[in-house]
């Protein structure tokens, strides 16, 4: 079983590549809903309350996801200490996952930061989806209401996307004028070419 890891910076979409993969009979793993996920873990909201303080709380006793963004976005040093509680629990799941899906002859997970964090290494393939900044500022401005200065701060802590498309094995580009679906199709057969 290959393990295929899609990426690439805010807004590019990502999430709807992986979908039509999914169409396609293939598991997806999503990073980032699974850290939504871990953040409800008691223990995991524990060492969060530890290491950043009631703030990060709503009112409903859970992490507050906006809250927490605007405190770690625009300072690497918080962000860091944030990644280091969530991500080793999404590794484990990402992991446990595998091996419940290991009759697939490929599977996916989609992740933001899969090249910043180090974790490219753990995939056999890469897929970057592409698209340009001003696309990708339009979406995520309609997508999770936030301003200019938040897509900015956010895609800060991102690789560029030319350093990320030099890696990757295959690149899909997402700006509106290409079709989506044709794309994923080729890497599809291509990748299950290479798998069985």
């Amino acid at each position: 079983m290959l393990k295929v890891g899609i990426t690439g910076n805010i807004g590019c979409g990502k999430s709807t590549v992986a979908k039509i993969f999914q169409t396609l009979g293939v598991p997806v793993f999503a990073a980032d809903m699974e850290a939504h996920l871990v953040m409800l873990e008691p223990h995991i909201i524990g060492t969060i309350l530890k290491t950043f303080g009631t703030e990060v709380i709503g009112g409903d006793g859970l992490i507050d996801r906006k809250k927490m963004a605007q405190i770690v976005f625009g300072d690497e040093e918080k962000l860091e200490k944030l990644n280091a509680i969530i991500h080793p629990a999404v590794r484990l799941a990402f992991s446990d996952w595998c091996k419940a899906n290991e009759s697939h002859p490929f599977v996916i997970e989609e992740a933001a930061i899969l090249f910043e964090t180090g974790m490219a290494k753990d995939f056999d393939l890469i897929i970057v989806v592409s698209a340009p900044e001003e696309v990708r500022l339009e979406r995520v401005i309609k997508r999770d209401g936030i301003s200019r200065d938040e897509f900015y701060k956010r895609a800060a802590v991102q690789w560029p996307e030319s350093k990320k498309t030099e890696l990757a094995d295959f690149i899909i580009h997402n700006d509106g004028q290409q079709l989506l679906i044709s794309q994923v199709t080729e890497i599809w057969q291509k990748i299950t070419g290479k798998a069985n």
